[in-house]
């Protein structure tokens, strides 16, 4: 059962539980979700940015188009470096602690992966575990981490607002916090914010360049979301500001579902339901590829499956085995495992009087399409080799 969040709270993409008739599914997404208490089913805009459906008689121009395909082209292949690129000033020093503040769902991918790039710079790893549906367990958590003396506290997935009486504890301690995408501000104790919701604006802009490319800029693509998450909301808008900018003959509408609705199993028969009642929608896109789990079959019972091309961001492994199948058409995924490792990296870096740099505080992405290269997992680990090249630039290859 989904409980009601608290006003403000941040959920793990990855974390949010689904309930589908007869199971509980976990959102795969790592990217974390800022939840708002209360949200209207059936709203058609995330933001002023992206009100009403647009549309225009006029497609994006030939000129346009090859550029977005030149786009889209890049976005396909395989990343082939981390974000990372500035070496440590030297290798770090052994027998340092990180603890890393692990939920009680599927947080461990994260915590699995800190662990691992500790090992590699002989720093000590401690979990303590919390009950994401419990803020006040993060808050006795992180006092907790305290008593430890670390060098560094790495935190997520329970938002910034429902744990920020501990600031003063760390500050004074002088314990830094790595965070990923909490929307907590970088201000210390607060040292660096990873893979945080401007990064979400960004990949709802890149799919909607594989959106305007794809139908010709033509399309009309019905995007379900939910605005009780901050981090969707933001791919939502970035999705719908893209196509606004670049393609006056694409048609975009939003259905904004609460949490609750979803939870209960709505979003699927409301794509149904608006394509059978709209023939023009061509497109499904959802900025969590967990809350159409089932899509495809659905409209395959109905005979649509050859009309309406699914996609989204950070789709699950059953997207990816579908887009192997050929019955969906493209997402956009990153790394669940590398904003461990990133998390790691910042840690490294504070500990060494080194700034982050923002442009170096996100996971690679890429663009799964049917016939990619890609692996069907939940977390789109890419570069293959992203471990030796983290290791080279801590001087401990």
């Amino acid at each position: 059962m989904l409980h009601s969040p608290p006003k403000g709270a941040i959920v793990p993409h990855h974390l949010v539980r689904v309930k589908r008739p007869g199971r509980a599914l976990a959102l795969a997404l790592s990217v974390l979700l800022a939840l708002s208490a209360c949200s209207s089913s059936g709203s058609k805009s995330p933001s002023s940015n992206s009100g009403s459906p647009s549309a225009s008689s006029d497609s994006a121009g030939s000129a346009s188009l090859s550029a977005l395909e030149a786009k889209v082209a890049q976005l396909e292949k395989v990343p082939t470096h981390i974000a990372q690129t500035t070496p440590l000033k030297s290798k770090p020093t052994p027998g340092k602690e990180v603890i890393f503040m692990s939920c009680n769902i599927e947080c461990p991918i994260e915590g699995n992966a800190v662990k691992a790039a500790a090992a590699v710079v002989g720093w000590k790893f401690r979990q303590i575990i919390y009950n994401i549906e419990d803020p006040s367990t993060m808050v006795s958590g992180l006092k907790q981490a305290l008593q430890y003396h670390p060098s560094v506290v790495i935190a997520g997935a329970i938002p910034y607002v429902t744990w920020q009486s501990v600031i003063p504890a760390y500050k004074a301690a002088g314990v830094p916090l790595v965070t990923f995408a909490a929307g907590a501000p970088v201000k210390f104790p607060v040292v660096t914010a990873i893979a945080d919701f401007p990064q979400y604006r960004q990949y709802g802009a890149d799919l909607a360049d594989w959106f305007i490319a794809d139908s010709k800029g033509k399309g009309h693509a019905f995007i379900t979301g939910s605005t009780d998450a901050a981090a969707l909301a933001a791919a939502v808008d970035g999705f719908q500001a893209e196509v606004k900018a670049k393609c006056p003959g694409c048609t975009t509408e939003y259905d904004n579902l609460s949490l609750q609705d979803i939870n209960s199993g709505a979003a699927i028969p409301a794509v149904v339901s608006a394509v059978q009642r709209d023939p023009s929608i061509d497109y499904a896109i959802t900025p969590n590829g967990s809350f159409f789990t089932g899509l495809a079959s659905q409209l395959a019972s109905v005979g649509l499956s050859k009309k309406v091309k699914i996609a989204g961001i950070y789709g699950t492994s059953a997207d990816l085995a579908n887009l192997k199948a050929g019955t969906e058409a493209a997402w956009l995924n990153y790394s669940v495992t590398q904003i461990g490792w990133a998390s790691m990296d910042a840690a490294l870096r504070y500990s060494e009087g080194m700034a982050m740099d923002p442009d170096e505080s996100d996971v690679p992405i890429q663009l799964l399409v049917p016939g990619g290269d890609f692996k069907v997992a939940n977390s789109t680990d890419v570069p293959t080799n992203y471990a030796a090249q983290y290791e080279a630039l801590w001087k401990a290859s």
